[in-house]
């Protein structure tokens, strides 16, 4: 926000951290506590099922579940188990990584659930290669992932944006 405070020190209320504005949303993001952004914390961890992504790679987890039961008997404990896992684990990562404490942590987590996706993309490719379902459910579900991919890839630059606007101080040594 414009009113954020400087390291400067030349707003009233960079002294302690936060805006001199009474109503500056920046005032809480500077609160600290064991060196974390308490703002950040409660204000992700609240909204996890209001992000765009988590509930699309949710719809994917149920899409690729329909997709799996699709496939061959004999492929239950190979391709079908590390799809579902692959798939779980993009959701899983997005909720993990909210939850944690600081951007720094969650954008890991991103990068966690980034890597998931693409595992099940290069899966997907595998079936289609090796004609193992019919195409028009597999092309719902490679479509569906790439829109998972592209959201990460625009909620880690966000995370970042944030990161970069709203820095934590430095940790304290023992």
């Amino acid at each position: 926000c414009a009113g954020r405070a400087t390291r400067t020190g030349s707003n009233p209320g960079a002294a302690r951290g936060g805006c001199a504005g009474p109503r500056c949303a920046c005032r809480l993001a500077y609160r600290l506590a064991i060196g974390m952004c308490v703002a950040w914390a409660d204000r992700v961890a609240r909204n996890i099922s209001r992000l765009d992504v988590y509930c699309r790679a949710c719809e994917l987890v149920r899409a690729v579940y329909g997709l799996a039961d699709l496939l061959r008997p004999d492929e239950r404990f190979g391709l079908q188990s590390q799809l579902r896992r692959a798939v779980v684990s993009i959701s899983a990562n997005i909720a993990e990584g909210a939850s944690r404490s600081s951007p720094r942590d969650y954008l890991r987590f991103l990068g966690i659930a980034q890597g998931s996706a693409a595992e099940v993309m290069h899966l997907l490719e595998l079936i289609r290669n090796n004609a193992l379902v019919p195409v028009l459910n597999l092309e719902r579900c490679q479509n569906d992932c790439s829109v998972v991919i592209n959201g990460l890839q625009k909620l880690q630059s966000t995370v970042r944006a944030w990161a970069r606007q709203h820095p934590s101080p430095p940790r304290r040594r023992r």
